[in-house]
Parts: C-alpha cells; structure tokens; sequence
C-alpha cells in the first residue's frame, strides 16, 4: 500500500474518533474510564491483549546474589528474547514511522564533523595580515 495512503486511513474511523474526543473530555465526570475504553467496540477490534512476563525477585541490596550467579542459574550465555511478549502485528502507524521518507537519524548522528567555513582553520599569522591590510587602507597621509 502506499504511503500517503496510509495517512488516510489512520484517521479514518468514526469509532476511533469518538474514542479519543472522549478519552480527552476535559470534564472529569464524563470522561471515559480506563475499564471503558478497554470495553470499547473500535479497541477490541483485532486487540490480543499482551503476556506480563514474570521476573525473579533478587535483593538487589546482597552483592553475593547479584554477581555470585552461574551461567546455567542464568539461562546461558544470552538472555532469550520471549516470541510472546512481542507484537504480532505492524499498525498503521508503525509502518508510517519506519518509512524511509521520514527517516531522520541522519539529523542525529553523531558521527559527522561539524563543517567549518574554511577547509582548514586560519592561524593567528593570517590574521594579523589581515588586520595589517585592512588598517593600511585606512591609513591617510597628511
């Protein structure tokens, strides 16, 4: 699908509009509920609701459970990444923002030199000529 397509189509729904107008009622009486929007007809729709992935309690605060841990305690080498607790599916939105048109790491990258507007920066001699140049034009017999 195309791109701009997709803008058209995030916007679309009557239900979704209706959804967000009352989730930001600004009157606390008649603004939707979290239960209520998690009850809504437009976020049911396609909603797979996610798995709370369970972690062990360590007391963080005894330096022997922390760092005394062998490598079958702790599952190998490399922390598996749990196939479950990952989305199983790109929305509109998703795929709007991993386009190419609006990628904008290259604004961000640190890794560019700043430019300067000399290849290579003056040193304090050609200054001094310059200053020297530009005070002999002003400079008048009398």
């Amino acid at each position: 699908m195309v791109l701009w397509r997709m803008y058209g189509h995030v916007g679309s729904s009557h239900l979704m509009k209706l959804l967000i107008h009352q989730i930001l009622d600004p009157n606390t009486d008649t603004r939707i509920g979290i239960e209520e929007v998690r009850n809504d007809e437009w976020f049911k729709k396609n909603y797979v609701p996610t798995r709370v992935v369970e972690y062990e309690d360590v007391n963080l605060d005894d330096v022997n459970v922390v760092f005394d841990d062998s490598e079958e305690e702790r599952g190998g080498d490399e922390q598996q990444i749990d196939e479950d607790a990952c989305p199983l599916s790109l929305n509109a939105f998703d795929m709007i923002i991993m386009s190419q048109g609006l990628d904008l790491s290259s604004m961000f990258d640190r890794g560019q030199g700043l430019n300067s507007i000399y290849p290579t920066p003056p040193t304090n001699l050609e200054y001094m000529h310059a200053i020297a140049n530009s005070f002999s034009k002003l400079y008048v017999e009398t």
